[in-house]
């Protein structure tokens, strides 16, 4: 029995490895591909109507990491994912936060297809980032901002994980190109783009 509860925890511990960011535990980019093609592409499990997969990129954060430091680098990236995760488990159950690499983040955002709501919760990201995410150093207060590219996965659906993922990337660099702390999106709408401007903490 002893050795079964070891060769238990060992896998659980190799999964974990292999599916979940070291830094941030969040779960990684192999995670995400492994819950999309099950979800949206095989159709195996909990049936979902549509959704949408965005990549959230937080801006200047290399000028935050070159100033601070990697260690405080990281400790901004570990901050930024807890609240947000919490902010999302808080109020939207059916999204979920997956980290890409780096300053990269996704959403795999299930069954919320309309314009209306998904700017909704992309405006409330924004603003939740700007409010909640203080970073204090020695050096300054940093105010976070957000830019955001997403994709209709309905839309796509005949489409691999990585070419969604792709053309998700081309909506963030459309807004990162124009202003940054936005977003942009395309479905049957077309391209939409919105920008908020900083909100300063108080």
């Amino acid at each position: 029995m002893d050795e079964l509860i070891k060769l238990q925890e060992q896998v659980s511990h190799l999964e974990k490895l292999a599916y979940y960011d070291d830094l941030t535990s969040l779960p990684n980019r192999r995670m995400l591909k492994k819950v999309f093609t099950n979800r949206f592409i095989l159709r195996i499990g909990e049936q979902v109507k549509g959704g949408y997969l965005a990549i959230l990129d937080i801006d200047n954060f290399k000028k935050y990491n070159d100033k601070l430091g990697h260690i405080a680098g990281d400790k901004l990236l570990v901050e930024f994912s807890k609240n947000l995760n919490k902010f999302l488990e808080l109020n939207y159950t059916s999204v979920e936060l997956y980290r890409l690499s780096g300053d990269e983040f996704i959403l795999l955002i299930n069954n919320i297809t309309e314009h209306d709501e998904i700017s909704l919760l992309f405006d409330r990201i924004l603003i939740n980032c700007q409010e909640d995410i203080t970073f204090e150093s020695r050096y300054e207060v940093i105010n976070l901002t957000l830019s955001i590219g997403a994709i209709n996965i309905k839309e796509h659906n005949d489409m691999k994980f990585e070419a969604i993922l792709e053309l998700a990337d081309k909506q963030l660099y459309i807004i990162k190109k124009k202003s940054k702390n936005g977003y942009s999106f395309r479905n049957s709408y077309g391209d939409e783009y919105r920008n908020k401007k900083r909100l300063i903490k108080k």
